[in-house]
């Protein structure tokens, strides 16, 4: 008898209404109980896609992970505002993701987001991760960003996408604003 038969044989069914007696009677509470039971065994599945991890390789409960440096106190996109993307595959993501949070505990960097396993799904598996500056018209600041992303080892071609871009929906051709 599962916990949930239990539980039911232990009420008083007197003050419920009639229709819910009915369907006690019919078998309800059985299909029911092997409803629960079904979902009880998928339950590490469902643990797993609900649970949050600090891997973006591994975490299904939101899109994104967000890092900011010390001393950068918020970060707002806006019209001025920009990112470097690196494409990384889910192999290589939690290490790459890794060394860009630990260049942000350093205040190398001011602040940036790695896709998680959710959007990365739609896109072969790939994870982009976003590391911003606060202007995309300072192009020593793009310069030094993109310096320090190749000391980290990202020394691929990289995109510079400005944040109004982004919103404005261009992708394709003239997407982005800068590659090195």
């Amino acid at each position: 008898m599962s916990t949930f038969d239990a539980r039911l044989q232990s009420h008083d069914l007197s003050s419920s209404p009639p229709f819910v007696v009915k369907r006690l009677q019919d078998g309800f509470a059985n299909n029911l109980s092997e409803k629960w039971a079904r979902v009880n065994e998928q339950s590490p599945m469902l643990e797993r896609l609900l649970r949050k991890s600090e891997k973006p390789s591994e975490d299904f409960s939101r899109n994104w992970h967000f890092k900011m440096s010390p001393l950068c106190k918020s970060f707002v996109s806006g019209d001025m505002t920009g990112k470097w993307c690196i494409f990384v595959p889910r192999d290589n993501v939690d290490a790459a993701w890794d060394k860009i949070k630990d260049t942000l505990e350093r205040n190398q960097l001011l602040c940036a987001k790695v896709s998680t396993v959710l959007p990365s799904m739609a896109h072969g598996n790939i994870h982009v991760i976003c590391v911003y500056t606060d202007n995309w018209a300072n192009a020593q600041d793009l310069a030094h960003v993109r310096h320090v992303l190749r000391t980290l080892g990202f020394t691929e071609e990289l995109g510079y996408k400005r944040d109004v871009d982004t919103r404005s929906g261009r992708i394709g051709p003239g997407e982005w604003y800068l590659r090195m």
